[in-house]
């Protein structure tokens, strides 16, 4: 299905322009693998944990906020469910923190261990 110019004028929204346009430059080296079982989405599992724990929320409330089961998170943050960008971006502003500042903490932790 095709979609007019008016149905695609809101995909993008611009407060979360600046991560995407830093995204090349923060994660060069981040080798996207296709397993959840890599060491970089290791290492992405690792700040998604620590963004939830810096928001103070609880497994419960981030679920809430982000309209799915407890469960769901638990999986995601054993990388056991991979998260797709849209759910990435919730994930973000559910924990009170921008896309780029993620990007940020993750090309910190990708740097730490190399």
């Amino acid at each position: 299905m095709a979609f007019s110019h008016n149905q695609n004028r809101n995909i993008v929204n611009s407060d979360f322009i600046p991560a995407f346009s830093i995204f090349g430059r923060i994660c060069q080296n981040f080798i996207v693998a296709k397993s959840i079982y890599s060491a970089n989405y290791e290492r992405f599992v690792q700040v998604l944990g620590r963004v939830r724990s810096d928001a103070g929320l609880s497994q419960e409330a981030l679920a809430k906020k982000m309209k799915m089961s407890q469960s769901t998170v638990s999986d995601l943050l054993r990388g056991q469910r991979r998260l797709d960008v849209i759910e990435w971006i919730s994930y973000c502003k559910a924990c009170g923190i921008t896309p780029e500042r993620f990007l940020e903490e993750l090309a910190f932790v990708t740097r730490s261990k190399d």
